[in-house]
């Protein structure tokens, strides 16, 4: 075998450590997912993940970080996928798509509707059949941002069920928790692990999760599907992406050494608890998944009626 055919079968592997550039801050969920996934990443590929929290304008700070950097496997991005199959459609991009190579997915999470304990309605419907009995806009609703989950979410929710509710803009997932807690706001999609222990505590009514199967660690909140709106999905996912042109070889050992992190049981335990479930997919089916994700997005803003922030 010559040289360059045995340097081509040889598995890569990195010569220091990994710059992993997070699109959220140092206490936010991709850094402790990132944390759990250390690790292993380290005895798989011999070096450890360096992390640099760059967090802001929906993870465009981070993305064109990692496009900016050598292509060579040493910097990587950990972001959610809506920053590649919803923003592109609705915000102006500081870089495209396809300046970014897919790693991996990592894990899927979805959000709670949640109301404040004043509004009059135990359940979806019973909530869907107030809000129709008052005048548009009556209601209002706690968002982070155009084309943000709890943009989405809420928006899809209005046109399904033929109502309209205010949407009342906050900086980041917890100012808008904040705002539903205090009755500043009527309702709000928040993350499971935010929402749930207000839930329990009462504090919070929980009406239904945004995505296709009821979540672990709430199992008695139907989903919105469940409550009349069959193919009703808000979910969003985590993924690990790298600058185009980085080698196949790099890709692929990356996505590797995540895949084993995801299969440590204590790393499976952990995930569940933030409220997540596993979905790993490499490479060439991100790719794939990113398309044909962008295109039920378009669609979905088309019917939500979502204008574009350009």
């Amino acid at each position: 075998m010559s040289r360059v055919a045995s340097a081509a079968s040889e598995k890569w592997r990195p010569k220091h450590p990994i710059r992993l550039v997070v699109a959220g801050s140092a206490g936010g969920a991709f850094s402790i997912v990132s944390r759990l996934l250390a690790p292993t990443f380290k005895e798989v590929l011999g070096q450890p993940l360096v992390l640099d929290n760059r967090g802001g304008r929906g993870g465009t700070i981070a993305g064109a970080i990692v496009v900016r950097a050598k292509p060579d496997g040493h910097t990587i991005l950990i972001t959610n996928g809506l920053l590649l199959t919803v923003r592109p459609q609705l915000h102006k991009m500081p870089f495209k798509v396809k300046e970014l190579a897919p790693i991996s997915t990592l894990v899927r999470g979805q959000y709670m509707l949640v109301l404040h304990p004043s509004v009059k309605a135990n359940n979806l419907k019973e909530f869907i059949a107030l809000a129709r009995s008052k005048p548009a806009g009556h209601f209002n609703y706690a968002a982070t941002g155009v084309g943000a989950p709890t943009h989405l979410a809420p928006a899809l929710l209005s046109v399904r069920a033929g109502i309209k509710m205010t949407n009342i803009p906050y900086k980041g997932g917890a100012k808008a928790a904040a705002a539903a807690l205090s009755g500043e706001v009527h309702m709000t999609f928040v993350s499971l692990v935010s929402a749930v222990p207000f839930v329990k505590a009462g504090r919070l009514k929980g009406l239904a999760v945004s995505g296709p199967v009821r979540a672990s660690i709430a199992p008695d909140i139907p989903t919105v599907a469940e409550m009349g709106y069959p193919g009703f999905d808000v979910s969003a996912w985590f993924g690990m992406f790298a600058p185009a042109k980085t080698p196949k070889r790099a890709l692929e050992a990356l996505a590797d050494a995540f895949a084993k992190g995801l299969q440590k049981p204590d790393v499976k335990k952990a995930i569940t608890k933030l409220g997540y479930a596993i979905y790993f997919n490499r490479t060439s089916d991100v790719a794939n998944l990113i398309r044909d994700e962008t295109k039920m997005w378009g669609k979905a803003i088309k019917a939500a009626n979502i204008k574009p922030n350009k």
